[in-house]
């Protein structure tokens, strides 16, 4: 059973992701994923590491905005998940592009919380 103080956390990590993608700073990702994370891309073949990691969230435009809903979270003494619907809204030169889709987050804690270990998304069609 995930104790509140891992769900608030775990909450808490996704509002500083959120708002670190929201103003395009790569170095403030960096510090929520582990050395080792992997990511699995809607539209692409897995990668691990954060230099890998982060090149391929990158969108294809500046995030405006990002909705978080429907998260589902369990967490244990050294590994979690999250899964979530999700809105995006990206900015195309003053245009609103906007995707929806679900995610879901493999989740380790090491002495400092939890961090990001792998990522999955897929984007609705």
């Amino acid at each position: 059973m995930t104790s509140n103080s891992d769900r608030m956390a775990i909450l808490a990590l996704q509002a500083d992701w959120v708002a670190a993608e929201c103003a395009s700073d790569s170095n403030r990702l960096r510090q929520f994923m582990c050395e080792d994370i992997t990511l699995w891309p809607d539209d692409g073949p897995a990668v691990s590491g954060i230099d890998a990691a982060l090149a391929a969230a990158k969108g294809p435009f500046p995030i405006r905005e990002v909705v978080i809903s429907d998260e589902v979270i369990e967490a244990g003494p050294v590994h979690g998940w999250k899964s979530a619907r999700f809105t995006t809204h990206f900015d195309r030169a003053g245009e609103t592009v906007t995707i929806h889709g679900r995610h879901l987050w493999l989740l380790r804690r090491d002495e400092k919380g939890w961090k990001l270990a792998g990522l999955a998304w897929q984007i609705d069609r």
